[in-house]
């Protein structure tokens, strides 16, 4: 389905320049020059600094050989330098792996054997990446630690590159990037072990941060004749909420390595936002950088809102240069959606609805201060998005049936890198099977019913069941085992695996703590099995399968604890 209504007054079907990344870094270093791009802490960049930083990397890395095609891992947190790596790795033609820096060793070295790339660039918090890297890695480059990322020294080889010697290089000039080219893999279901890594091109990030451009701030992009893109606002387009290009203040807290914390970033510097970074999340912090840089948007997921609003005295804080609050990964209650209102007074909320395989969004909630979303609403299809509910056929269902959603546009991806089968899967003619269920209403707003393969969601991370029955069904003390997801207050809902034990092994909490460690060795931080049953059987259903939805009744948390 697509809306035959203009957005923000501007036609659904855009303009997309058929250029690359440094079409988009060279308009904005011209547009928006000596404003400060990035800020950590007290440490800053302007727009210019930034894609001087980028081609002085770009020009580094082709001199040490890294060509079109080549693959660059990038194991850093959010923090000052990433976004110049990130830029200079794909404007030298190369393809970024951003990966967490706080996945396990052997989880990493799974990532690096399947992308094999030829250059690593480390952080202070990435030494499982140098333990991961394979011997193909020779280029290790250091980037120091900064106030939101830490400052600590990690083991590293001698090898290593200082990135100041990155940026003491003569910029030189550089081949243009190709639309086609792939700028990223961007890993799925939460980084681990089994992920697969989405082939994001230039053309697919340009794509939808014109299409996130055209939603929140009334603006086209437009190339000047030196093939430089800028942003032109469209006149009426503008409204109290838009986000006018050159200004207003971004709080980041989004995971760099997550797809919406690094497609925000990216948005941020297209429409010449000054963005503020955070480590992790801390309400005084948060409401502190609000008040200290008069922040003017800011995103984040329900758990994280939930334990904002715990904040004493939150009432008692200066919130009221915030304009837009955008949320996603999960949906948020109307209580909760009302309490936002209630403290951030002058703002708009929004939802938006997007997944790795479509760059990032793919819906969102209009931000017109005449027109609000229905709730629990995703909001309406972006500019040439097209959304599909279909049944297990493939037929397309009416308004308010509920279906597969299935996606095509700009955005949407062409598959996975080294998975044909599951890209053949996925990917059908030219459109994307989500793998979600969804409804349209009648006036065209798509609400998520749920989440196919029972995925579940904790603190806005994707955790997929099946990875961790997997892991804990290695242990000899599990004879069986199944995972669901238990809702808690304040974090979505959390990993809570049944267990029937292997004959020998005494069930009890001696056992209960040696799996949850087990997994826990083998897997990033959120996707840490949380709470473990042992029972003696596992409901069936007659075709043989566990009946997990009996099994999720008996997760409640006890109302003492």
């Amino acid at each position: 389905m697509t809306s035959d209504e203009l957005l923000n007054g501007l036609p659904r079907s855009l303009r997309y320049p058929q250029v690359g990344m440094d079409s988009m870094l060279a308009g904005v270093a011209a547009s928006y020059g000596n404003r400060i791009a990035l800020m950590d802490g007290d440490d800053h960049l302007t727009f210019r600094e930034l894609q001087d930083n980028a081609l002085r990397i770009a020009t580094w890395l082709r001199r040490r050989g890294v060509d079109h095609g080549d693959r660059v891992a990038i194991a850093m947190p959010n923090n000052l330098r990433f976004a110049g790596v990130y830029l200079g790795t794909i404007l030298a033609g190369a393809t970024a792996c951003v990966v967490n820096p706080l996945t396990p060793t052997a989880t990493l070295a799974e990532q690096f054997e399947d992308f094999d790339p030829i250059a690593l660039f480390i952080h202070p918090t990435s030494e499982s990446a140098l333990e991961a890297r394979t011997s193909r890695m020779e280029l290790v480059v250091r980037v120091p630690g900064t106030h939101t990322s830490g400052r600590g020294a990690a083991g590293r080889p001698d090898s290593a590159v200082p990135l100041a010697d990155l940026l003491a290089v003569q910029p030189q000039p550089l081949p243009a990037c190709h639309p086609d080219t792939v700028a990223h893999l961007q890993l799925t279901g939460g980084t681990t072990g089994n992920s697969k890594g989405v082939l994001i091109t230039h053309r697919n990030i340009l794509a939808n941060m014109i299409q996130l451009a055209a939603h929140r701030s009334g603006a086209l992009a437009a190339l000047d004749g030196n093939d430089t893109m800028r942003l032109e606002l469209r006149e009426g387009a503008q409204h109290r909420y838009s986000d006018i290009p050159g200004t207003g203040v971004a709080l980041h807290l989004a995971p760099v390595f997550h797809g919406a914390g690094l497609m925000g970033l990216l948005s941020y510097i297209f429409t010449g936002t000054t963005t503020v970074l955070l480590g992790r999340f801390q309400p005084e912090s948060f409401v502190d950088a609000i008040e200290r840089h008069q922040v003017t948007k800011a995103g984040g997921v329900p758990a994280m809102f939930h334990a904002l609003l715990d904040l004493p005295h939150l009432h008692t804080r200066d919130v009221s240069s915030v304009l837009t609050i955008s949320f996603g990964a999960a949906p948020i209650d109307t209580t909760t959606l009302k309490q936002l209102y209630d403290v951030f007074s002058n703002a708009r909320v929004c939802e938006g609805y997007g997944l790795s395989e479509a760059t990032c969004h793919l819906t969102l909630q209009p931000v017109e201060p005449d027109r609000l979303s229905p709730i629990g609403s995703v909001g309406l299809p972006l500019p040439d998005t097209e959304i599909e509910i279909r049944d297990a056929t493939g037929k397309p269902l009416p308004p308010c049936a509920t279906g597969e959603i299935w996606a095509r546009g700009p955005q949407v991806a062409s598959g996975y890198h080294n998975a044909p089968e599951k890209t053949a899967e996925q990917f059908v003619n030219g459109w994307l099977r989500t793998g979600d269920l969804g409804h349209f209403d009648e006036g065209g707003n798509l609400f998520i019913d749920g989440r196919a393969k029972e995925m579940l969601i904790y603190k806005g991370y994707n955790i997929y069941p099946n990875h961790l029955e997997e892991l804990l069904a290695m242990h000899p003390a599990v004879a069986q085992c199944t995972v669901v997801g238990a809702d808690r207050p304040g974090v979505g809902q959390i990993p809570f695996a049944f267990v029937v034990a292997a004959g020998g092994y005494e069930v009890g909490a001696a056992l209960t703590e040696e799996l949850m460690q087990f997994v826990s060795a083998r897997v990033a931080p959120h996707q840490r099995i949380r709470e473990i049953r042992f029972v003696t059987t596992f409901p069936m259903s007659p075709v043989g399968k566990i009946l997990k939805r009996e099994l999720v009744q008996h997760t409640a948390q006890p109302e003492n604890s």
